[in-house]
């Protein structure tokens, strides 16, 4: 049995070990937030035991797909075990939860304490934790409640000294290219403040309120002013499909016009919800400039760590998918050639990373206007052995989802923990999620919209497991 199995079997015992031991056992925080932890196992294929409304692997492979896909290859797993959380949507405490039920960390204090009255600094990283690497796949930012306190709890989180690798998210690089490019009058970026979009919104109106609001006040510009310089002029609806033709599909245009016109409306309107003129945009503007763009900001960090991809063993880990030309990459350059291609592009090619085969990777749902992966892309990603990819980006309920996409198999791990999404979605309770690869290569799903540990043993299907 592996220390990962061992762990989560002493600690995911059945409701009734729970109850007779709950006054003694030492990991408190695991135990409260109102969430009943994992009772017990089950596989993560179709036809494995399910107790819900609905089958938790309604989507998943069945166990002779599983061993026609595996047979005979060879699964590397990782040097020591990696969990990955992702889509945290400005949810600090769908963060700090996840990582307390899933054991990563511990604090001081009682069942009783609220979450949201436990400072960031009180965390540490549990025995387990320390021996664990942490890849956190993207979507940092927007939705909600908060973005600040989550990337300041990140921040803390990062400072204990954990492996910790931070991917790429639609939502992660489109507030990046909006901030950086916001005055850009080039007709392929000058839209790319307004489509950051109205959820964007509620990080510029934290920041105002925290560093701008209550100020000296100063001289504000204009609404007509700030339209000039952070808005698209009228000429950008005819210039913008010449500059895209070529790299952007019809369709892809055709909706990008569409949308950066009602997007306009729209944060104009969550401005003025917010209390706040275009000036006050304007003047905010700059502090974000100033926190997540200068070397010496607060959260500069972020994106000058963050990476488009992370590989460990079989598994490649991105926010959303690949196409045959980032497959191909990934074959002849490796994780690291294409974890440069993004950061020349994030830095001097914004257009071509957005809409290329890079932004695939943190855009795709595999639809008709997505780039493709084709048998080609198959074939260059099993032949470099990677036979998995593990990402976010795609809502799933009831937990963790496995299927196979394209024909490559995937484990959709965004399972909607953050407030926002649970208010839209109708989930009750408070979310967390975090999916825990082993170092035998063993896939372990844990949500607290699902009463079960979910597991996908890579030997029962025919594969056979080697070490990194």
């Amino acid at each position: 049995m592996s220390a990962v199995a061992d762990y989560l079997t002493r600690n995911f015992l059945s409701q009734k070990e729970l109850a007779e031991k709950e006054a003694s056992r030492p990991d408190t925080a695991a135990r409260h937030f109102g969430i009943p932890r994992p009772a017990r196992f089950e596989s993560w294929a179709a036809g494995g035991t399910h107790d819900l409304r609905e089958g938790p692997n309604a989507d998943s492979p069945s166990d002779q797909a599983l061993c026609d896909y595996l047979q005979g290859r060879a699964w590397v797993a990782p040097e020591v075990p990696v969990c990955f959380l992702t889509d945290l949507h400005a949810d600090r405490e769908a963060f700090w939860r996840s990582l307390c039920v899933a054991g990563l960390v511990e604090f001081d204090g009682g069942p009783e304490t609220p979450l949201e009255q436990v400072p960031d600094a009180s965390f540490r990283l549990t025995d387990f934790g320390s021996q664990t690497q942490f890849v956190v796949g993207g979507d940092l930012f927007d939705k909600g409640p908060a973005n600040l306190p989550l990337l300041d709890a990140i921040s803390t989180f990062r400072d204990l000294g954990p492996s910790f690798t931070l991917l790429a998210g639609n939502h992660d690089v489109r507030t990046f290219l909006g901030v950086r490019f916001a005055q850009e009058q080039d007709p392929r970026l000058a839209h790319l403040f307004v489509r950051m979009g109205k959820k964007t919104m509620t990080l510029f109106r934290e920041l105002f309120e925290r560093e701008v609001a209550g100020g000296d006040g100063g001289a504000r510009l204009s609404d007509d002013e700030v339209r000039a310089r952070l808005f698209p002029q009228e000429s950008w609806f005819d210039d913008f499909p010449r500059v895209a033709e070529g790299l952007v599909p019809p369709a892809r245009i055709a909706k990008e016009l569409r949308r950066v016109r009602e997007k306009m409306g729209e944060l104009e309107e969550r401005c003025r919800s917010f209390g706040m003129g275009l000036g006050d945009v304007y003047a905010t503007l700059e502090r974000a400039e100033a926190h997540f763009l200068a070397p010496e900001g607060r959260y500069f960090w972020i994106f000058d760590s963050m990476q488009i991809a992370h590989r460990e063993g079989s598994l490649l880990f991105c926010h959303a998918g690949v196409d045959d030309v980032a497959a191909r990459w990934l074959a002849h350059e490796g994780i690291e050639g294409v974890r440069e291609r993004f950061r020349v592009a994030l830095a001097d090619a914004p257009f071509e990373l957005y809409n290329g085969s890079l932004g695939n990777m943190f855009r795709t749902k595999y639809r008709e206007l997505d780039l493709p992966l084709t048998e080609t892309g198959l074939r260059d990603l099993h032949r470099v052995g990677i036979h998995a990819i593990v990402h976010g980006h795609r809502n799933v309920f009831l937990g963790q989802h496995m299927n196979f996409r394209r024909g490559m198999l995937n484990f959709a791990c965004d399972a909607c923990v953050d407030r926002n999404t649970r208010r839209v979605e109708s989930l009750a309770g408070e979310g967390s999620a975090a999916t825990i690869i082993a170092d035998d290569g063993t896939i372990y799903g844990l949500s607290s919209d699902h009463p079960a540990v979910k597991v996908f043993d890579p030997t029962l299907y025919g594969g056979w497991v080697t070490c990194a």
